[in-house]
């Protein structure tokens, strides 16, 4: 019985990661394509962008709820795996790793934004 608890656990981490990757991954599609389209008031490419938003953030909440349901999973393994004595010390190196890399993250998107912002002004 436990082994099967344990499998189902397994199965909902990795689909919720799979979820996640999957919604970011087609988000970026989505904006490739939608990218080349002129911006006109009354065409039907209008339409096709406003499609194109609700799409992408449809996409982008599916990524948001699979993303929580994978931290709720670790945080659990954390407070179920972990002795009472190591567990402050554990979750609060599981906070630095997850916040530091949100962060690097940043800094490698706004330098790319910075670098794609110089190419077009000149």
């Amino acid at each position: 019985m436990a082994t099967l608890a344990r499998s189902a656990r397994r199965e909902v981490k990795v689909i919720a990661v799979a979820a996640s990757g999957a919604s970011i991954l087609l988000f970026g599609v989505l904006l490739l394509a939608t990218a080349g389209l002129p911006i006109e008031v009354d065409t039907d490419i209008t339409k096709a962008k406003v499609r194109a938003l609700i799409i992408s953030s449809t996409l982008l909440a599916l990524s948001g709820a699979a993303d929580s349901v994978s931290m709720i999973c670790r945080t659990t393994m954390i407070h179920v795996a972990v002795p009472d004595v190591m567990r402050t010390r554990l979750q609060e190196l599981f906070t630095v790793v997850v916040g530091g890399c949100l962060r690097v993250g940043d800094l490698d998107v706004g330098a790319v934004s910075d670098l794609a912002l110089l190419s077009l002004v000149g």
